[in-house]
């Protein structure tokens, strides 16, 4: 195995999932593709971005219509868009820490990638969501569910194995008993562990 590293991360919400793979970036000194993807793409593309933006990893609307390999979902172009820029990014050796956008399904038959999910329990989800956002318990549980249910869609109209299917991954890890941090830790010697 070369010095490449890619490591794709799969989270629930309100699990610490993108603070996570931050902390694991720094650590590790690999750049981070997250919700920045868009902005990536656009000054690689040279394009303007803006009608795309809102529907990063957003799940295909029920009415949209296929001519052959064309679409009228916006959310199915930019699935695409960000498929591969994550695959030409690994294809020239680099390495890098990217978040959702099915880069589990997109990296699966390299080598050299890790494929991580992180879960956690309701409670510790909850907490951190109403400290993050000041909201009460209700409104937490609540995003919690729209938001696992749109990661959820998302991911399973382009991946071979269903979001947080632990036989989709490498490694499967709740950050509810290490902390943030404790979880950080434990990514970070697994990576190191698996590229030696």
């Amino acid at each position: 195995m070369g010095e490449q590293r890619m490591i794709a991360i799969d989270s629930e919400y309100g699990s610490g999932g993108r603070e996570i793979a931050r902390e694991v970036g720094e650590k590790l000194n690999l750049p981070v593709y997250d919700k920045n993807i868009v902005e990536l793409i656009a000054k690689e593309k040279n394009v303007d971005m803006t009608p795309f933006q809102q529907n990063d990893e957003a799940p295909i609307p029920f009415l949209t219509r296929h001519v052959g390999e064309h679409t009228t979902s916006f959310e199915e172009h930019l699935a695409y868009m960000t498929f591969e820029f994550i695959k030409e990014h690994a294809d020239n050796g680099e390495s890098f820490v990217v978040i959702g956008h099915c880069a589990d399904e997109v990296l699966r038959d390299y080598e050299e990638a890790s494929l991580i999910f992180i879960t956690g329990n309701l409670l510790d989800k909850d907490l951190r969501i109403q400290n993050d956002f000041q909201v009460s318990s209700k409104q937490a549980l609540n995003m919690i569910r729209k938001n696992d249910n749109r990661r959820k869609r998302y991911h399973n109209q382009y991946s071979s194995y269903s979001w947080g299917d632990s036989r989709g991954y490498d490694l499967c890890i709740s950050s509810s008993p290490l902390d943030i941090a404790g979880t950080v830790e434990a990514i970070v010697g697994y990576v190191n562990t698996r590229y030696k």
